[in-house]
């Protein structure tokens, strides 16, 4: 990317270095975290007492790299030129800088990963599972802060982890040409479809184990209200409490394996 452009400008900043774009190049340094202002300042002041130019004081007080100040001249020539925009070079500075590549080799991982966030967006957006306005602000929020897409969607809530996954496996396949665009959508749209029928009948399923709960209470204290009935009648009959407490244990244990049997069914389903 921009390589025959690459070539020239460094031709033109090797052979005609520009101090006074010195203040925009620490600018360039800082905002992209390579250079700190306070060392910067330094260098600003000594650079003016020395007449030498500011990247080069920053290399020999040695708050600066070669590799890093070719890059930030680099990328400050692309912007004068209007090849790329400053928040971009600043990006592919930041980038480049932290991974040890060369800023050509930064700018093309900056476009790939556009390419990819653009990609996995318009899948999501075709299956339905996010809107214009989610899609809008996610490509927005990645292009500034460097967040890959899928995980801002993910962290606002409009998509699920098995969504995000399945969403990259099919981007996978159809960079890889294993399936089209339509099969990929329709396979998201079933994803989807099937997590809002599971999602919806959650509530169902907490309703009736809460119902459970209260039913099985509700035995428990009927057997006790049982047992004590037995109890107050044993002074009559011995031989009827014992048969009194038997059927209400029996008939409130058969309850409980019913109901237990019946959550465990609609769970299953």
């Amino acid at each position: 990317m921009l390589k025959v452009y690459f070539s020239m400008l460094l031709n033109s900043i090797n052979s005609n270095p520009a101090p006074s774009l010195a203040p925009l190049i620490g600018s360039l340094l800082v905002s992209s975290q390579i250079l700190d202002s306070k060392p910067l300042n330094q260098a600003l002041n000594l650079a003016e007492k020395s007449k030498q130019p500011i990247g080069r004081t920053l290399i020999e007080l040695g708050h600066l790299k070669e590799r890093d100040l070719r890059s930030g001249l680099l990328a400050q020539s692309l912007i004068a030129k209007g090849f790329v925009s400053q928040d971009i070079a600043i990006k592919a500075l930041r980038l480049s800088y932290r991974k040890l590549i060369t800023l050509d080799a930064a700018f093309d991982e900056i476009q790939s990963q556009s390419e990819q966030s653009t990609c996995l967006g318009n899948l999501l957006l075709k299956a339905g599972i996010i809107s214009e306005a989610e899609y809008e602000e996610a490509i927005s929020v990645s292009k500034d802060t460097g967040m890959m897409l899928g995980r801002f969607l993910l962290i606002q809530g409009s998509i699920s982890e098995l969504e995000l996954k399945t969403a990259l496996d099919t981007q996978r396949n159809l960079r890889n040409g294993n399936i089209s665009e339509e099969m990929g959508a329709e396979i998201l749209i079933n994803l989807h479809l099937k997590q809002t029928i599971v999602d919806q009948s959650l509530p169902m399923k907490k309703s009736f184990y809460n119902m459970d709960k209260f039913i099985e209470y509700l035995v428990c204290l009927s057997s006790l209200l049982a047992l004590s009935i037995a109890i107050y009648l044993s002074l009559n009959s011995l031989l009827f409490t014992i048969f009194f407490s038997i059927l209400f244990v029996f008939l409130a244990t058969t309850l409980i394996v019913v109901l237990k049997l019946e959550q465990a069914k609609n769970l299953a389903t």
